[in-house]
């Protein structure tokens, strides 16, 4: 998770691509979404299933801030 900004350092020529170029216009922003995503992961508690429950929302709340904002749409 941490690597996240690190795989989208250059603007993709993928045409596959699911990045949006506001990656790279707004990197800040982009990399605060890709820090608070590390930082969820890091306080997953799996120790047990009530400590997987209470952390694993905070993880998927994360990822989907990032992608609502900067991964294409599918169709």
């Amino acid at each position: 998770m941490k690597d996240i900004p690190v795989l989208f350092r250059d603007a993709q020529s993928d045409p596959k691509s699911e990045a949006l170029p506001l990656i790279w216009e707004n990197r800040a922003d982009f990399e605060r979404k890709g820090n608070s995503a590390y930082l969820a992961v890091s306080a997953l508690d799996t120790h047990s299933l009530d400590g997987l429950r209470s952390t694993l929302l905070s993880v998927g709340n994360t990822c989907l801030d990032c992608h609502q904002k900067y991964r294409k749409e599918k169709h």
